[in-house]
């Protein structure tokens, strides 16, 4: 994205393009930790890796790197359905859940036939 483009001061630019690839490193690195640990609150990690793909997206669009823009936004859509499933999204029930046990009127310790 040329500074002439977008009537933006090239110094301003500049800076909210770096502002937006460590801003991205950030989020990317907290979310990785929050989900590795395993812990009741992991589920915030997509939340934080959400954020990093939209800083990523800036980023490329900054950058002018269309390829990069194309999979942040392939990860933002992985980031909303981990978001989904761990019920950050209000309205949205993609949880992970068992299926019920099927149901047989056999004992569980009977021998097949």
């Amino acid at each position: 994205m040329s500074a002439e483009s977008t009537n933006l001061n090239p110094e301003l630019l500049a800076a909210l393009i770096t502002a937006l690839e460590w801003g991205s490193c950030v989020m990317g690195l907290i979310g990785a930790l929050v989900l590795a640990t395993n812990t009741r609150i992991s589920r915030w990690g997509w939340l934080a890796f959400f954020l990093a793909n939209l800083c990523s997206v800036g980023f490329a669009l900054g950058i002018e790197r269309y390829g990069l823009m194309l999979q942040q936004l392939g990860f933002v859509a992985t980031s909303l359905l981990g978001m989904a499933r761990t019920g950050l999204l209000p309205g949205l029930d993609l949880s992970t859940r068992s299926p019920p046990a099927p149901h047989t009127d056999a004992p569980a310790n009977a021998q097949p036939r």
